[in-house]
């Protein structure tokens, strides 16, 4: 390995060539023993190839040394993985009723992976469990022997402690595994649980059970919604997570994302995956007393109960767990509260286009939010837009929205009228006063004057209730006959609705060139 491939730990070398060590003259780690180092090799020149990893050691005829220790060498690849930007942050709108304004966001994939992505406002895709039928295999087992033990288990508590469903330990355990062996084949088994008002984000969960041999090297989660008592739509997955701790099949499983859930009633469904041939069982530890729903179980056909396909009571009906104890034992972990909270809960006013979509590394994707104010009452309105993904760093991005409906309105001063003389100027000062209930600029333009009239400003900007000025001046033309007259209308137009405008005129009457005649007495 050549040594701009040591990206940590450089050769100290060339080996001397003076006393006799057999790798004289080639570049190595050499001199004073030093203590253990983290070599990191840079391996990409063998992509591809089937190589031989070695360390080779030579020693030469003078002083001697005790040796080499090399200890945890890992092979690993660095895969290349999506990384979003959402760009605005947040998004507001402020407009009047039955208006539909359109604003513009960016996702942009700052990775080196294919973005995939998908928009939610405050839900996510929900979608049934499906379930595939397979042939009976003999020699598994429906549930632990009721002689088989169990201690009670206090719940590993790496988070806080949402629920806590690990107290009256029953007699038994209920088996629920994927086993690759058997085509993946599955045994499920699930319990029920109820987040209160204002929701959950679940961070992970403590499942207490036991193997026959064992360990599981990875496990699967999923949460159901309730469908009358069973589990339901699938809401949330997680496959092949890595315990974070396993005490003899009491398994604690950290979410690589939260589980955002709101008020209501769910299923946990908490799966080994693992060989039978090599590994064994897992079982899941009974509770011999009900809360809420008895736990359900369901199979692909394996072993040929009443529940291949279906969910059913696990002990009543299915008749596992040795058919007598009504629930599991488990805990869930996270905070209270939270964002992008699932199941559905529309934003009526909210939409965005498209909602789904892949961008490809180090491009960004254009979308369009809109917000329609139709039939909404005046005020403050808010929702979340959730941007769910496959990137590495921020899989789940919540976009505040905000869209205030507001009544917009304007008042100019009555209408004024003064006297010029021709080829004068008359100066008129109009009142402006926004009636509204948001912050606005009105537009301010003359029409209908035949004389020259101009404004001191063409916008004005003002919050609600907030008065100001401007001026208007008329020049009287110097051919202009005595008593001719010119009326201008001055108009303010609202910016946040057109609709909304307000009018006043100033009348300019000529006066002539007056003189004195001093007559002798």
């Amino acid at each position: 390995v050549l040594g701009p491939d040591l990206l940590t730990d450089p050769y100290d070398g060339p080996i001397s060539a003076s006393f006799f060590n057999p790798l004289g003259g080639l570049d190595a780690w050499c001199g004073d023993p030093q203590l253990y180092l983290n070599s990191i090799v840079d391996l990409s020149a063998y992509a591809g190839a089937t190589v031989q990893f070695r360390f080779r050691l030579g020693t030469d005829s003078s002083i001697s040394r005790p040796g080499w220790d090399i200890d945890d060498v890992v092979v690993q690849a660095c895969t290349p993985v999506a990384e979003i930007e959402v760009a605005p942050p947040s998004l507001e709108s402020t407009q009047p009723v039955d208006v539909q304004v359109t604003h513009p966001m960016t996702i942009t994939n700052n990775g080196l992976a294919a973005l995939d992505w998908n928009i939610f406002e405050d839900n996510g895709p929900t979608a049934a469990a499906t379930f595939n039928l397979a042939s009976p295999v003999p020699g598994l087992a429906l549930g632990l022997p009721a002689s088989n033990s169990q201690a009670a288990r206090s719940p590993a508590t790496p988070d806080t402690v949402l629920y806590d469903q690990t107290d009256n330990v029953g007699s038994n355990g209920a088996p629920s595994q994927v086993f690759p062996d058997f085509g993946n084949d599955y045994l499920y088994a699930a319990d029920d649980f109820t987040v209160p008002a204002g929701g959950w984000t679940i961070t992970g969960t403590l499942a207490l059970g036991q193997y026959t041999v064992g360990p599981a090297p990875v496990w699967d989660v999923y949460i159901y919604a309730d469908a009358g008592g069973m589990p339901g739509s699938l809401i949330y997955s997680y496959a092949d997570l890595v315990a974070t701790s396993d005490v003899s099949g009491d398994v604690t499983l950290a979410f690589p994302s939260p589980a955002a859930l709101r008020a209501g009633t769910y299923w946990l469904s908490v799966v080994a995956d693992m060989e039978f041939s090599s590994g064994g069982q897992w079982f899941w530890n009974t509770r011999a007393v009900q809360t809420g729903n008895p736990y359900h179980w369901t199979e692909n056909g394996l072993l040929s109960t009443p529940c291949v396909g279906i969910w059913g009571p696990g002990a009543s009906v299915c008749g596992v767990g040795g058919g007598v104890d009504p629930d599991l034992l488990f805990a869930l972990y996270g905070s209270p509260g939270g964002t992008c909270l699932l199941p559905e809960a529309d934003i009526p006013w909210a939409s965005v286009d498209p909602i789904t979509g892949t961008t490809p590394a180090g491009l960004s994707t254009a979308l369009a939010v809109t917000f329609d104010s139709t039939g909404l009452s005046t005020g403050v309105h808010t929702g979340t837009l959730c941007v769910a993904s496959n990137a590495y760093t921020d899989p789940l991005v919540p976009v505040p929205l905000t869209l205030t409906v507001a009544t917009y309105g304007v008042a100019l001063s009555p209408a004024q009228a003064q006297t010029g003389q021709v080829g004068t100027t008359v100066t008129y000062t109009v009142q402006i006063t926004n009636t509204g209930t948001a912050a606005d600029i009105f537009d301010l333009a003359p029409s209908g004057q035949a004389w020259a009239t101009t404004l001191s400003q063409s916008a004005i900007a003002l919050d609600p209730g907030q008065s100001g000025g401007f001026t208007v001046q008329v020049a009287v033309p110097a051919g202009a006959a005595n008593n001719d007259s010119d009326t201008a209308t001055i108009t303010a137009t609202s910016r946040g609705d057109p609709t909304a405008s307000a009018a006043t005129t100033v009348t300019t009457t000529a006066t002539g060139q007056e003189y004195l005649l001093y007559l002798p007495i």
